[in-house]
């Protein structure tokens, strides 16, 4: 898992969301100024890239004032402490989190690098051009390399997951770097970091584990994709398009939610999922009962690729570049 104030870049993948059924109705979907691929919200602030990786800053509420902050940026990370930007000639560049000062340029770090996973406690992995891996600490100019060649990388206060997509396996070690890597049991294709636990989606089924220990429970039944809170896990059968859940801790049986969706995404309270209509829904948690519509800042809704929540915000990112703003009550 990200620290704090970061959200993660997959499109429509929503971090905690703090609104009710009736109020996502009720408010609408506000325009902002400006033509952006990627937004990025913490509860202060929102960091945008556009089409020509130029980076830019508003203040929330954010009228449509974006101050152009760099060029050349492919990739945004926020901590607790600073705003971490990856540049298109690979370098790290940092800077401090509310925008004070430019952007410092590590020189003295590897230049090759393609992701980061940052933590809470001053930890950054990064993932390069050649699937290697190395870490850092803050303030320590020292880069130690970790043996390994892996595809994707994600990370949280304890551990560092890694997977390899041509084994399908994924490995873990402590975030700290020291010890040495585990690989966890199973044929794996996509792998992503909670707090207490972790959650992948196999090549053939979904399954769940526990932080400490390297057994990987297999939970029945075919998925495609998968989304957790707090609470409970929700997974897609896009064959189906029926969405199941269960208890996040993995016991207990699936249950089914009603409608056909081809997409689905998970909220403090709320589930939200886009329709094989290519309208935009939303189910109060654990959305046993009924789908509801609600407004889509893009017709069809199919074209919102990107949305980002903040604990009393919604933001979406359309397939034309479209900055769009809904209030969510606390």
């Amino acid at each position: 898992m990200k620290a704090p104030f970061c959200c993660i870049l997959v499109a429509l993948l929503l971090a905690g969301m703090g609104n009710h059924a009736a109020d996502a109705t009720t408010a609408q979907w506000t325009k902002l100024y400006g033509t952006m691929s990627q937004v990025y919200a913490n509860s202060v602030v929102l960091w945008s890239i556009d089409a020509q990786l130029k980076a830019y800053y508003c203040l929330r509420p954010c009228t449509g004032n974006w101050a152009h902050v760099g060029s050349s940026m492919v990739n945004i990370e926020v901590d607790a402490y600073y705003t971490w930007s990856i540049g298109a000639d690979g370098y790290l560049y940092k800077k401090a989190m509310q925008n004070s000062g430019g952007w410092g340029k590590h020189t003295y770090w590897p230049h090759d690098m393609i992701d980061i996973a940052s933590t809470r406690d001053s930890y950054m992995w990064f993932l390069h051009e050649d699937k290697s891996i190395s870490w850092i600490k803050h303030y320590n100019p020292t880069v130690h390399k970790v043996t390994g060649k892996f595809d994707q990388i994600d990370a949280n206060s304890q551990h560092v997951y890694a997977l390899n997509k041509t084994t399908n396996t994924i490995s873990f070690r402590p975030v700290h770097g020291r010890g040495q890597w585990r690989t966890i049991p199973g044929q794996m294709k996509y792998v992503t970091a909670g707090t207490h636990e972790i959650f992948a989606i196999g090549v053939d089924e979904v399954s769940w584990m526990q932080h400490y220990t390297s057994t990987l429970h297999k939970v029945p039944g075919k998925f495609d994709q998968i989304d957790a809170n707090s609470q409970h896990v929700y997974a897609l059968n896009k064959t189906t398009n029926v969405i199941s859940f269960r208890p996040v801790h993995g016991r207990g049986q699936w249950r089914t939610t009603p409608g056909q969706m081809k997409y689905e995404t998970a909220g403090t309270h709320e589930i939200f999922a886009i329709g094989v209509d290519d309208e935009l829904y939303h189910c109060t948690i654990p959305c046993a009962g009924i789908w509801e519509q609600m407004e889509s800042p893009a017709l069809p809704a199919s074209n919102v690729v990107q949305l980002d929540a903040t604990i009393d915000a919604l933001f979406a990112v359309t397939s034309a570049g479209g900055i769009y703003h809904h209030e969510l009550p606390l």
